[in-house]
């Protein structure tokens, strides 16, 4: 059955291409730099051709990938390029997405957010540390695999997309699956920050 973290059930897209592991164990470790660059050079293609047909399996990769079809989501006279600011914020976020200080993660967010694990229409970035803590009180060893980024669309100070990742965690129980974030970032006040973030996760 198909699931968020929460245990409702939902319509999970499909996945697609690289993978990065990223493991953290307590305060836990940064991902690669080196690897994060690959990735997010990648981004920019996403903007400037139309999507390829979807690769075979490289010998190297985990069984039974998952493979989300990119579509070009972007007009051409509105999205040249992804901004090196942007790819810059990714990588911190996804340093601060295997941090175990709840602040790390909520200094991404807007100071209110359209968020997934809320029912009301927005929320406080208050609401969002204390939601990531408890998170991390429950699970406290945890490792991720960022899989891709994709289906970018940038409208005006605005970039939208997708990324997914694999995750493992340890703690009160044993959770693993994957999940696949659909999230719009805003520049405001020369920071990129999320102003809308949900989660669709199928478990294990």
């Amino acid at each position: 059955m198909t699931v968020n973290r929460r245990g409702e059930r939902f319509s999970s897209g499909s996945f697609l291409l690289l993978m990065v592991s990223v493991a953290v164990i307590g305060c836990g470790s940064c991902a690669s730099g080196s690897d994060l660059d690959k990735i997010l050079s990648d981004l920019q293609e996403t903007l400037e051709k139309p999507p390829s047909p979807t690769p075979p399996p490289r010998e190297n990769a985990s069984p039974n990938p998952p493979a989300l079809q990119p579509t070009q989501t972007s007009n051409a006279g509105e999205s040249a390029s992804i901004p090196e600011s942007f790819k810059q914020f990714f990588e911190v976020m996804w340093h601060n997405q295997i941090s175990n200080n709840p602040d790390d993660w909520a200094s991404d967010f807007a100071s209110r957010v359209h968020y997934g694990y809320a029912s009301s229409d927005s929320v406080s970035r208050t609401f969002i540390r204390d939601d990531r803590a408890k998170l991390i009180r429950r699970y406290p060893v945890r490792s991720y695999e960022l899989l891709n980024v994709t289906n970018l669309a940038r409208s005006g100070d605005n970039i939208s997309g997708v990324w997914s990742f694999r995750y493992s965690y340890r703690g009160s129980k044993l959770a693993s699956g994957r999940a696949v974030v659909h999230f719009t970032a805003r520049q405001m006040g020369g920071r990129w920050q999320f102003v809308s973030y949900s989660e669709e996760v199928a478990r294990d």
